[in-house]
This record gives C-alpha cells, structure tokens and sequence, in this order.
C-alpha cells in the first residue's frame, strides 16, 4: 500500500459538500468532463489554513474519490487534488495501485486530454 496514510493529520477549518443537481453547464476540477444541466454532481467547499477552496466533482470523479478514500482511513482530497494525491500513492509494481488506482488515474488523463483535444478544435475553426 502506498504511504498516502502517513500523512500529517492536518484538519480543514471547514469542510462542506454536499450533492446538487445543476442548473447550467459545469465542468468537473478533477477530470474537466462536462456536468449537464439536470446531472448530480458533488459541489466541494472548505477553509484550510485561512485558505477557501471550492470546487466540483462529476459522479464519476466522485465515486472513484470515495473508493479512494475508504481504502486510505478516509483521507478525502478537494476535488483539484484528486488526481495528484492518486499520482502519490501509485506505486510502481504494487498489485494494489495497478489494479484499483492505475486506472482511476488513467481514465482522469484521458478525460483531460479529451477536453484539450475539443478546446483545440474549437479555436482552429
């Protein structure tokens, strides 16, 4: 297992999330997938060390997040950090990482490359 869980034990000031269903468009921090109108998604808020964080999380990126979680004693990232805290904790040859991480990781990278590659299409016309 990788040593995400040794972390100091480091508690936001404030913490809310909470799951809403969106009005207009929204992009997911962690992935950077469209969330649709009338699509749940996780809305993130905390205050950590005098410093706001917000942000929004697809139910895909929220789920994975979740499994994430529950395997490293709750440790929870915003949803910006999602992907880093993945990119921390895989470890090269472990079975653990190539089997449930990995791909958490891959699919996160695709998705972003996804949207780079739209964008790019976008501005060449």
């Amino acid at each position: 297992m990788c040593q995400i869980d040794l972390y100091d034990d480091a508690v936001a000031e404030v913490w809310s999330e909470t799951v809403v269903t969106a009005r207009k468009p929204h992009r997911c921090d962690c992935c950077l997938s469209d969330i649709l109108p009338r699509e749940k998604y996780l809305k993130h808020w905390s205050l950590f060390d005098g410093e706001q964080t917000h942000g929004k999380l697809c139910r895909l990126c929220e789920r994975d997040r979740l499994a994430f979680s529950q395997a490293h004693h709750g440790i929870l990232s915003a949803p910006q950090g999602f992907q880093e805290m993945l990119e921390e904790c895989i470890t090269e040859g472990d079975e653990e990482s190539e089997k449930n991480w990995s791909p958490m990781l891959q699919r996160i990278k695709k998705s972003k490359q996804n949207y780079r590659d739209r964008r790019a299409l976008t501005c060449e016309s």
